[in-house]
């Protein structure tokens, strides 16, 4: 396939946002953060006692970002030395010495880094490139000097630590996002080796007033590429070009955008730096075995969360509240929502005598968005009353370690169901349209919205903008970060429940798309969202995919299901069709025979 963008030698002044791929490249050894995600998640997997590691991680896991694998890791200090030690070597290749002279030529004004290496900085002091590391505020490049922004920090730089985690990356600091948006502000943007799965950068990207913006990605390896490849933010500016204004794809190589005639030759080897990732796990097996649980649960693999939690075995008071509340998030997956609000009411009592209040609330919440979920109407405005009553409770405590913003925006999104929740009838559906009523569920929401994204906290943002959306309520913080959950799911997070939803929302559906998260929704063991799902997709799979997942199947994870009589209600029409795919895919059984 012929390249088919500009190169970087065709341009002048743009500036570029460089991904890890540029850094991977064999004979820099530094893997990239792709290769070494693979390789945490098979060690992590490992907890489990299971075979089908690779299965899962290439079917469904794979989207899964680098900090999201991070985000539960036991010793964040530590980690932060591994990755300075790993990352801190300089030796360059062929790719970033062509890079740093067209820089020299003037064909690139600025970078823009995710990077932690140090590699560039060497390539354009052997350039001899005038430049300044941008890696905090008070770094301020000269008018002469080539800006040279890492935006996630540098293992040269210990003034903060590196950002490892998705929690540290809720949303881009206010001088990080300014100094962003100077940077594309009315110039040609190259992205070039990086998948566009962070939270913090994308939403900025691709609001930016760039003057156009050019993404470099592989050409195709198959006939029938998938767009469901892509990462969710490169996929939503390919599928929306009506909103995402002056973009290319541009297919094709470093060795083509540089204009070299060698391949790059990607590193492959993450297990020296997962090693030292995983140094302390024979000393603190808990702990590492709880971040493995905590992490399949969140990207909602029921089953290999199970396996791994049924091999834990907590030391103390505090390991005893984090793995009851494993145990409630992995019934609600497994769609038993009574037993799950059961048991979020000890995890809040574990809690209280931690006196930790913050994730009290948290679980005092949870039980109503439980109720809320499984459809038990009566029983979730019951639990709404009685989580206000116990954060009135808790305030009164006046504790020091309070997050009253936190707990007050965990109140909000519970107000939003309630108006989702009543809706339904005529005259709470009239009043959710008065301009003052929808003014005070916004005024109440936003902090809440805004609250979720600087925290990191992207399940509850997701479902508070959800709630949101289905009361069309426009809102300022979501529609402008339009590319978070919010809109597409958890796609960003390798979550298949956002995959399954972000898909049945969009525009592109395909035979083979349907069927794989088919199968991922029966081997993760979630079996709300694999009914639901197949009711909506059952049509678009091939014949044998049918006889594998049957009507008969979908029933039978709907029965396993603990649900309010509103939940038969309002899914009657569903499954009336199930009911009746069932009784044709008998009658058709019989004539064969």
């Amino acid at each position: 396939m012929s390249f088919t963008g500009p190169r970087l030698q065709d341009l002048h002044g743009a500036t570029l946002l460089i991904g890890s791929g540029l850094s991977g490249e064999a004979s820099n050894g530094l893997p990239a953060g792709g290769i070494v995600a693979a390789a945490i998640f098979e060690r992590l997997f490992a907890y489990s006692g299971r075979q089908d590691g690779q299965t899962i991680w290439r079917r469904w896991a794979w989207s899964t970002p680098f900090e999201q694998l991070l985000n539960g890791h036991p010793d964040p200090d530590m980690l932060d030395e591994v990755f300075r030690l790993s990352y801190g070597g300089t030796t360059l290749n062929e790719w970033q010495i062509k890079l740093a002279h067209l820089v020299r030529e003037g064909h690139v004004g600025a970078i823009i880094t995710t990077n932690y290496d140090c590699c560039l900085e060497a390539a354009l002091a052997q350039a001899d490139v005038d430049y300044l590391a941008v890696v905090l505020e008070q770094d301020k490049p000269r008018p002469e000097q080539l800006p040279f922004f890492k935006i996630h920090g540098s293992v040269d730089r210990r003034e903060e630590p590196l950002v490892l985690s998705l929690r540290q990356e809720g949303m881009l600091a206010p001088w990080k996002e300014e100094l962003f948006r100077a940077l594309c502000r009315d110039k040609p943007v190259y992205v070039i080796g990086y998948s566009g799965r962070d939270f913090d950068i994308c939403p900025v990207l691709l609001d930016t007033a760039y003057r156009d913006l050019y993404w470099l990605d592989l050409p195709d390896r198959t006939p029938t590429p998938d767009v469901h490849e892509l990462s969710a933010n490169l996929r939503f500016a390919v599928e929306h070009p009506e909103k995402v204004k002056r973009f290319s794809r541009v297919r094709g190589t470093f060795s083509d955008l540089l204009d070299i005639k060698n391949e790059f030759i990607p590193a492959r080897d993450g297990q020296s730096v997962v090693d030292r990732v995983f140094a302390q796990s024979s000393r603190d097996a808990f702990a590492y075995g709880l971040w493995a649980a905590e992490l399949f649960q969140a990207i909602s693999c029921r089953s290999v969360a199970q396996d791994v939690f049924d091999r834990l075995e907590p030391p103390d008071a505090a390991g005893r509240a984090r793995v009851l509340q494993l145990r409630s998030d992995l019934e609600e997956r497994r769609g038993a929502y009574r037993t799950s609000a059961a048991t979020l009411s000890r995890v809040a009592k574990e809690y209280e005598a931690l006196e930790d209040w913050n994730e009290a609330i948290r679980a005092s919440v949870q039980i109503a968005w439980r109720m809320y979920t499984g459809l038990w109407l009566g029983k979730f405005l019951m639990a709404c009353w009685r989580a206000s009553r116990y954060v009135a409770f808790v305030r009164k405590k006046r504790c020091p370690a309070l997050d009253e913003t936190l707990a007050e925006s965990r109140l909000a999104y519970l107000m939003v169901l309630r108006y989702a929740a009543l809706k339904q009838l005529p005259v709470i559906r009239k009043l959710v349209r008065l301009p003052a009523v929808r003014r005070r569920i916004l005024a109440r929401a936003s902090p809440g919205l805004a609250a979720f994204r600087a925290r990191g906290l992207w399940q509850e943002h997701y479902l508070l903008a959800k709630q949101l959306e289905g009361l069309r309520l426009a809102d300022d913080a979501a529609t402008r970060h339009r590319l978070l959950p919010s809109t597409l799911g958890f796609g960003q997070l390798g979550n298949l429940v956002g995959d399954a939803s972000a898909y049945r929302n969009g525009v592109a559906r395909t035979s083979s798309r349907s069927e794989a998260l088919l199968d991922g929704l029966s081997v993760y063991g979630l079996d709300p969202e694999y009914w639901k799902f197949h009711s909506e997709v059952r049509q678009d799979l091939t014949p044998e995919a049918r006889h594998i997942h049957t009507a008969t199947k979908a029933l039978e994870a709907y029965g396993r299901c603990q649900l309010g009589i509103s939940a038969y209600i309002l899914n009657a029409g569903k499954l009336c069709r199930l009911y009746i795919a069932e009784l044709r895919s008998r009658y058709a059984a019989g004539k064969m025979r």
